[in-house]
């Protein structure tokens, strides 16, 4: 039969905590970072993409 023991129960409970924290810190945090960084470059790039695209209608029309 399964019984719990209150050692093993805390000893895991620790352990998935740690597990957790390793995994935030090692990996969900820099790839967190990396994200960003890749949607700032593209909101950037629209952006430089826009502005261009109003100088090309702006040259148009004066043409």
């Amino acid at each position: 039969m399964l019984s719990l023991d209150l050692r093993t129960f805390i000893f895991t409970v620790i352990n998935v905590l740690v597990l957790v924290f390793f995994l935030y810190r090692f990996l969900f945090k820099p790839v967190r970072e990396i994200l960003a960084a890749r949607q700032n470059e593209l909101d950037n790039s629209y952006r430089e993409a826009e502005e261009a695209n109003q100088k090309a209608n702006a040259l148009k029309k004066q043409y």
